[in-house]
């Protein structure tokens, strides 16, 4: 450096108060995910976003989140156990139901209500409007891609002033935490997505990972021999609550059965009694890939749900594809859909599902 140049400054280093608030926001992190299962590289994207969040008094995050994946993937569960992180009050609301401003106030409103609170009338009228201040809490937005974004709610996600301009008043949103969720990102508005943030992706659950869940959910199921756990997630498609719900069946068909059961053949008799092939397909899955198999062009969703004529265009998008997307028997090209090797030689191999 050359004679008479100024030092450069030094950062100011934290103080011994920030230093503690900081160590034990990430010790909260920490003890707020520790039993979630699953997802770990989502949860750590989310780390120093949050421990700034906790530092804050209210806590809130100023940058609204995009979570976007499958269906089950988890997405609800983890905005719940941020929401009970920052101690704020967890508003779940969906897409459909939002056509504007308007219907996102009034959801914002019904979902307070139901936890015994309200906004705040604020002594201030602005631009001749009474205003209200609407407490802290964690506004989740499920199917976001198919709220209507009109430019009366889109102000509500700003990073500053965040409000919405009705009619008759005005709703501010200081403190207000948002987190979306989507499993058609490509469909998200684009003005709505840009203050949406970087999105945060969850992917596809596993068979350990579901076997998992069952395993400390309840005692009894945390006695199975771990295959049959594992076999519940196989036949669930590594979806929790459907795993929940054959662990449920298999539990009560070992209680009731006239002739005592082997757990083994208990789980063989669920799966025949369910419609489901080894990996957990039914009948309309493989009405779905034979469908496929017979096409020489990819099929749109909307093609194919007509076609199958036994399952909604949203339970098609929503279930069904991603299901063979998973066991990689179909992918989505330029068109539609398409069946893969793989899938051509599941329909050779596989036995097809039957019932018992």
């Amino acid at each position: 450096m050359s004679p008479g140049m100024p030092l450069p400054e030094r950062a100011a280093a934290p103080s011994r108060s920030a230093s503690t608030d900081i160590v034990q926001a990430h010790e909260s992190f920490d003890n707020a995910f520790e039993d979630f299962i699953g997802n770990r590289q989502a949860i750590e994207r989310m780390r120093d976003d949050l421990v700034d969040a906790l530092i804050k008094r209210p806590p809130h995050l100023r940058t609204a989140y995009l979570f976007t994946g499958n269906p089950s993937t988890g997405k609800t569960t983890l905005a719940n156990k941020v929401a009970k992180l920052l101690g704020v009050t967890f508003i779940k609301l969906v897409g459909p139901n939002i056509k504007g401003a308007k219907d996102f106030v009034e959801a914002f409103d019904k979902a307070l209500h139901g936890e015994g609170r309200q906004a705040k009338k604020l002594p201030t009228a602005s631009q001749g409007l009474v205003e209200f201040e609407y407490p802290e809490s964690l506004v989740f937005i499920d199917e976001i891609h198919l709220v209507r974004a009109d430019e009366e709610l889109l102000t509500a996600f700003e990073d500053k002033d965040r409000y919405i301009r009705l009619k008759n008043r005005i709703c501010r949103f200081p403190t207000t935490t948002y987190i979306g969720a989507t499993t058609r990102d490509s469909e998200l508005d684009r003005a709505f997505r840009t203050r949406l943030g970087n999105p945060i992706h969850l992917n596809d659950y596993k068979v350990p990972e579901v076997a998992e869940m069952l395993r400390v959910k309840k005692v009894e199921w945390a006695a199975w021999p771990e295959g049959i756990r594992s076999g519940l997630a196989g036949l669930a498609r590594c979806i929790p609550r459907e795993a929940e719900r054959l662990a449920q069946k298999l539990e009560r068909k070992m209680l009731v059965s006239r002739e005592p059961l082997i757990i083994d053949a208990a789980l063989e008799k669920l799966r025949l009694e369910e419609g489901l092939d080894r990996n957990g397909l039914d009948q309309v899955f493989w009405q779905t890939l034979c469908l496929l198999a017979k096409q020489p062009r990819p099929v749109g969703r909307e093609t194919l749900a007509q076609r199958l004529g036994v399952v909604d265009e949203e339970k098609l998008v929503s279930e069904i594809i991603p299901g063979l997307q998973a066991l990689g028997l179909v992918e989505q090209v330029s068109g539609g859909q398409v069946i893969t090797d793989r899938g051509r030689n599941y329909l050779r191999n596989e036995a097809p599902p039957t019932t018992s």
